[in-house]
């Protein structure tokens, strides 16, 4: 599977499954052209066929830290959902409205978790991932999830990223010297790394946890919010 490598010709960068089930849409890391995401709001995705299940290895899933992730929702939930995704991903655009419900209407039972698997052939998906760190790490977790939903809404243009931090409330010098440090490079290759070696081969790749009895099952895709439901209903009953 390739992985983002630096692109030295962005300004700001310096040096830088369900698992018994069909996938509805999953970004893997062949097969997909670069259109921005506001686009594809538009013109939704078709669902693609099925694909081999990634056989999953939840030893290897970090757990959530309240201070090192992002998340929305209760902190203390039963269930902790952990979601690896790309921004240039129609399907991860697609998967993160529906986790914005399950995260609504379940309320303090459920905790949503972003970290980042930037495909390859995806070239503004890690520069995308590591504007949304850069605003996070200044100004906070609503900052983070603020900025990743204008990406997803606007779609992942490197010349809007600068103002999407300043409608924020984002210092500008100080989200340009992250920008242009590689800040969160290492942060994001890193997320790819260990979510390959707990089973993720695509995205939008989704670990649900259940603290309680410390089940872990693996959502492959962008499912139908039913099916998400499906799993958490069976955690909490």
């Amino acid at each position: 599977m390739s992985t983002n490598t630096t692109n030295t010709t962005n300004p700001w960068f310096g040096i830088t499954m369900l698992l018994a089930g069909g996938i509805v849409g999953y970004g893997v890391a062949i097969g997909y052209d670069s259109t921005g995401t506001a686009e594809l709001a538009n013109n939704p995705p078709k669902d693609q066929p099925k694909q081999q299940q990634p056989t999953a290895n939840f030893d290897a899933l970090p757990e959530f830290n309240k201070k090192n992730d992002y998340y929305k929702g209760n902190a203390k939930a039963q269930i902790v959902l952990i979601e690896y995704s790309d921004f240039q991903c129609p399907y991860c655009q697609r998967h993160h409205a529906t986790m914005q419900q399950v995260v609504n209407e379940y309320e303090d039972d459920v905790v949503w978790v972003y970290r980042h698997y930037p495909l390859g052939n995806h070239p503004e998906a890690q520069l995308a991932a590591e504007a949304t760190e850069c605003a996070g790490n200044l100004e906070g977790n609503e900052a983070f999830w603020g900025y990743a939903d204008k990406i997803f809404a606007e779609g992942t243009k490197s010349e809007n990223y600068l103002q999407f931090a300043l409608d924020l409330g984002v210092d500008e010098d100080d989200f340009k010297k992250c920008m242009e440090e590689g800040t969160f490079t290492e942060k994001i290759q890193k997320q790819l790394s260990t979510a390959t070696e707990a089973g993720v081969r695509g995205t939008p790749g989704t670990f649900a946890v259940n603290t309680d009895s410390g089940e872990i099952k693996y959502i492959s895709g962008a499912q139908p919010i039913i099916e998400i439901k499906k799993i958490i209903d069976s955690f909490l009953n």
